[in-house]
């Protein structure tokens, strides 16, 4: 089983969908590149494969207010190597 380093990413948030989606690509918007300025959004499209064929989808989505995660349940261990580091100075 893979297990995600949450400290790999700065940003990081997970999608749930009906069916799963083999693809997915992020549309071209009107916000420009190389945004920083957090909450972010972008638009995606992908497709689904359904059990039935005929129930397969084309979505096309808007995804908002997506958040920096990195700091969120610990998952930065910065602070803690940091306090460890202040310890060893001070013997």
């Amino acid at each position: 089983k893979l297990e995600v380093d949450r400290r790999a990413y700065d940003m990081r948030h997970v999608l749930n969908m009906e069916w799963p989606c083999l693809s997915f690509d992020v549309l071209n918007d009107t916000d420009g590149l190389g945004r920083v300025k957090y909450p972010l959004s972008c638009m995606i499209v992908s497709g689904t494969q359904a059990e039935d064929p005929s129930q397969g989808q084309i979505l096309v989505k808007k995804i908002s207010h997506l958040c920096r995660t990195r700091h969120d349940r610990g998952d930065d261990d910065s602070s803690s190597e940091e306090d460890e580091e202040e310890e060893e100075e001070e013997d």
